[in-house]
């Protein structure tokens, strides 16, 4: 028997929400039925109108009230043509007909609701399902709605602030694959890095990022930044931004304000699968400089950190002597300093996400969402030019170096979706959001000088003295590596509420939680310089300096955990009065906590003795004598005298 892919799918579907206890409900749309969803709008203001009676006239059976947002929703519906009838008190009863259920397919209409003519008395609402079906309507076709939308999305924007927004109707056609990609739909918005947002060209500290009203911080603790590629975008219900402060909103902007909705209930079960590849011409298939023993594993992480054997506090360290100090320094020396090379591959991306909807109870859904996705990319920058100019020489740069840069990136993010309407007018939802990114950037300076230091021109000519055996005449440069590694991680958990209350005018109370967590962790940063020899054959040989000039090497351990933690909630309450057609007046309060907490420890090698490489070979011999940790207790064989220590620098020693 053959089995459609689209059946898989919802088998699988089905079979995630079972493992998870949700429940026997029926998940799947049969053959030859299709499913209608959409909101309910009030035409004038565009506001969502919740409680809406929502019937087909062809079938008693399908009959709904709208949800806080609006919106319906009917699954396994027959094929053929239907009428949809809307009715709320205040409102004109609304018929919308010829509307076409296509076998396995989703029909959206939404349906805005006219206002009554001030005046007019208004009919009592249907007590019964079946008091609908005797109503008076005014009727339109499902045509004329669908091609008003434009003009509805219009309707829809109409705000007390300066703003700009697409639905899920816009982001579906526009073929993007992700929250980063829907906003450079949005206008007066940009994305770089294909991952995030600028608004009105503005930097990330004039901007804010909110998932679902509430704050999202970034994963990098020193930036607003918010990696949005990791929100796909069928599991996004509208994607706007707001450019003039409102009291309801977070007030740390002045750029605009970025608000990401994702799915409670996703009109349809909907999973997808994506993978890419990317070639870059100067980086693919190219070689980089990278840090030895140190490749990232799927997540992006690398198995570094500071030793376990130094002590928890600087002033701990500071007072050991003897065989224990050697310890401790042979551990912190235990990662090679110099750089690796390896072919660069291809950039690769994959993305899954799946999600939907199903009723409970009587008049309830539960709907869920999960995404996943990843993203490996290589950068290669050969020969960068980087010059300082200082003074009234602005034509002369006071230092200079050729930069080789060579980076690469693993970023992967996760989010879970799950909500619960157990009625038309009470909602509760959870949303969690993992992110993390793990760089790995080698930096090389090469051909350089500087007026700071002994070299203070270019290609400074060397004392016959210090040439090597064999050699006439030389010239030296300054050159240096920095090789660092940092991982940042995001954690947000959100719990939120709606609740209207019927009886009450639909007075409206909102309540969120929100607890977030970003982290920063540099278990590698590590830089050193040296002097290269540059012969008059055209060979070359460096000379390593462990000391004053250039500079000591140094290597640095970071960590930083910034947390935000957020309680809001908000009471909306519609008034009626003449000559108003929509008033509304909203109170609510807002507390936001938040902690920062950063610890760096440098260690620099104290030896001021000048190590000779008379051939290239000699500096893999230097560093692999480095590696081998036997330099530190005395004389490095060969290479000079005297034992090479290593003093913490921190604020705390007061030395730094």
């Amino acid at each position: 028997m053959m089995v459609s892919k689209r059946r898989i799918w919802r088998i699988f579907g089905a079979l995630v929400l079972a493992a998870g206890g949700v429940g026997a409900q029926e998940n799947q749309t049969q053959d030859g039925f299709g499913r209608l969803s959409g909101q309910v709008l009030d035409a004038q203001t565009g506001a969502e109108i919740s409680g809406a009676a929502v019937a087909l006239l062809e079938d008693p059976a399908f009959f709904i009230r709208s949800d806080l947002e609006g919106r319906y929703a009917f699954r396994d519906i027959p094929e053929g043509r239907y009428t949809i009838r809307v009715f709320k008190g205040g409102y004109e009863p609304f018929d919308v007909k010829e509307v076409e259920i296509t076998d396995g397919e989703v029909t959206r209409i939404d349906i805005p609701l006219p206002a009554r003519p001030e005046g007019e008395a208004a009919p009592s609402g249907p007590e019964l399902a079946s008091d609908i079906f005797e109503m008076a309507a005014f009727e339109v076709t499902a045509d004329r709605i669908m091609n008003t939308e434009v003009a509805l999305l219009e309707v829809r924007q109409r705000s007390i602030s300066i703003g700009d927004g697409i639905g899920s109707d816009f982001i579906g056609r526009a073929g993007v694959g992700n929250a980063a990609e829907a906003m450079t739909k949005v206008v007066g918005a940009n994305v770089i890095d294909g991952k995030y947002a600028v608004i009105r060209g503005l930097g990330d500290r004039y901007s804010n990022t909110l998932l679902n009203g509430a704050a999202l911080p970034s994963n990098d603790p020193s930036k607003k930044t918010v990696q949005l590629d990791i929100i796909p975008a069928d599991l996004m219900e509208e994607v706007s931004t707001t450019k003039t402060f409102t009291p309801d909103k977070p007030g740390d902007f002045t750029g605009g304000s970025v608000n990401v909705v994702t799915k409670s209930f996703p009109d349809e079960f909907v999973v997808k699968v994506s993978a890419s590849v990317g070639y870059n011409s100067q980086t693919t298939r190219e070689t980089m400089p990278v840090i030895r023993d140190a490749d990232m594993d799927f997540f992006g992480e690398v198995d570094a950190g500071l030793p376990r054997e130094v002590p928890a506090l600087p002033v701990q360290y500071n007072a050991l002597a003897g065989a224990e100090r050697r310890a401790v320094e042979k551990a912190l020396h235990a990662a090679p300093l110099y750089a690796g090379q390896k072919e660069a591959p291809f950039d690769t991306g994959f993305q899954f996400s799946v999600g939907d909807s199903f009723p409970v109870l009587k008049e309830g859904k539960v709907g869920y969402v999960v995404s996943f996705t990843r993203d490996q990319s290589y950068s290669l920058i050969p020969e960068m030019e980087r010059n300082r100019f200082i003074g009234v020489e602005a034509d002369r740069p006071k230092s200079g170096f050729l930069v080789d840069k060579g980076s690469e990136s693993v970023s992967w993010g996760a989010l879970l979706n799950l909500a619960f309407q157990w009625n038309p007018f009470n909602e509760v939802s959870y949303n969690y959001i993992k992110n993390q990114t793990g760089d790995s950037t080698v930096t090389q300076g090469r051909r350089g000088f500087d007026t700071e230091t002994e070299n203070n021109e270019p290609g400074l000519s060397v004392l016959s003295r210090n040439l090597p055996a064999g050699k006439d005449s030389a010239v030296q440069y300054l050159s240096y590596d920095s090789h660092k590694y940092t991982l940042r991680e995001l954690d947000s958990h959100q719990l939120k509420g709606r609740h209207v209350f019927d009886a009450l005018n639909n007075t409206e109370l909102a309540w969120l939680v929100s607890v977030a967590e970003t982290g920063e962790d540099t278990p590698i940063d590590r830089s050193f310089g040296y002097v290269e020899f540059l012969y008059s054959d055209g060979s070359s040989d460096d000379l390593w300096y462990y000391a004053a000039n250039p500079r000591y090497p140094e290597r640095t351990f970071g960590t930083l955990s910034d947390t935000k933690d957020s309680v809001t909630v908000d009471l909306t309450v519609p008034l009626t009065l003449e000559a108003v057609t929509a008033l509304k007046i909203k109170a609510g309060a807002s507390l936001v906590e938040g902690e920062r907490v950063s610890l760096q420890r440098t260690y620099s090698y104290d030896w001021s003795l000048s190590v000779p490489g008379r051939v290239p070979e000699r500096r893999f011999e230097f560093f692999d004598r480095l590696e081998e940790l036997v330099w530190i207790d005395g004389n490095v064989g060969g290479f000079g005298s005297g034992p090479v220590g290593i003093d913490e620098l921190t604020t705390i020693s007061g030395n730094a």
